[in-house]
């Protein structure tokens, strides 16, 4: 057996193990996409240098690592989330927080903003929200051929859940504060989905934070949806250390005449990969892609960005 397929049978092996967990607190529309994933992931294998995408990263000394288990969290876990406070003072933001890949299940796990804005558990929306979930969820990956994509729709335990109604601006921006904590090397996926109807605006600011040394992995997707004539800012802050991998996803539909802009900004990671894909799905859409990073030579910071221009009179930039 060549190494190729060790490394496939090993996160074969912990999705075996660890999806009678994951799948419990999923809905069961969530769930159905999960075991086709795991074979296309099996498949295609982690990507190599020989994948056109990733010819600029070397993702073995993180895929190679010994991730045995998923972290589950528990109460005090979620406690310590929740104390979190955000380094940059006066920040005016709804702020929402992950640990590990895991909402917190001690708070409200949708919360209702003025004007109908909803923010929580993606795993608490896919319940109670079926019917946006089922019209969203999955849609704007279409077509990757990324097998990280199809590992983390596979591993998944939980996310965030965002619903800007039509017609609507929140009073400040959303903020998602990621935080990877824990006394072993682990491996967490989550996944998020941000929906922005018609002549809707929103910020979303997500922080990505390490609060203990060990070895980390982190494969996140983000899909969004931005309406017909809507706005949509995401902002991505990246300021782990150098036992930390974060690799991210984040496909952007957009509607006729809708704007969108993308900012990655990497202050410190052992390795980074950022995917950042904007599909124009209308005329009159716009986008822009902005990145900043800061890397040493211990570090690696790699930002893929894909801009489909499917419908006439759009426009995009790129500044990095």
């Amino acid at each position: 057996m060549n190494s190729h397929s060790v490394k496939n049978e090993k996160y074969m092996a912990l999705y075996k193990g660890n999806i009678d967990r994951i799948s419990h607190a999923s809905s069961q529309y969530i769930n159905s996409f999960r075991e086709s994933a795991i074979r296309e992931f099996v498949k295609l294998g982690i990507p190599t240098r020989k994948n056109e995408l990733y010819k600029y990263t070397r993702l073995d000394p993180f895929f190679s690592h010994d991730y045995s288990n998923y972290f589950m969290p528990g109460e005090q876990d979620f406690v310590r989330a929740e104390e979190f406070r955000c380094d940059v003072t006066d920040l005016d933001v709804h702020a929402i927080v992950l640990l590990n890949g895991f909402y917190p299940t001690i708070t409200d796990k949708i919360r209702e903003l003025p004007g109908g804005v909803l923010i929580g558990s993606l795993n608490e929306a896919s319940k109670q929200f079926g019917d946006q979930i089922e019209k969203h969820y999955g849609k704007y990956v279409n077509g990757s051929s990324d097998s990280l994509v199809y590992l983390n729709t596979a591993l998944a335990s939980d996310g965030v859940f965002i619903y800007v109604p039509e017609g609507i601006e929140p009073d400040k921006p959303i903020q998602i504060i990621n935080l990877v904590e824990s006394d072993e090397d682990i491996f967490n996926q989550h996944r998020n989905l941000v929906i922005v109807e018609k002549n809707a605006s929103v910020t979303l600011i997500i922080c990505d934070h390490t609060l203990s040394p060990r070895k980390f992995l982190t494969n996140a997707v983000t899909e969004v949806y931005v309406g017909e004539n809507s706005h949509f800012d995401i902002i991505r802050v990246q300021n782990e250390h150098n036992n930390a991998a974060k690799i991210t996803h984040t496909f952007i539909y957009q509607e006729g005449n809708s704007h969108a802009s993308s900012n990655n900004i990497t202050l410190h990671g052992g390795l980074v990969r950022n995917s950042t894909h904007h599909y124009l799905g209308g005329e009159g859409a716009g986008c822009d892609s902005c990145g900043l990073f800061l890397a040493d030579e211990d570090q690696h910071v790699d930002n893929y960005v894909n801009m489909v221009h499917a419908y006439p009179n759009c426009t995009s930039s790129q500044l990095f």
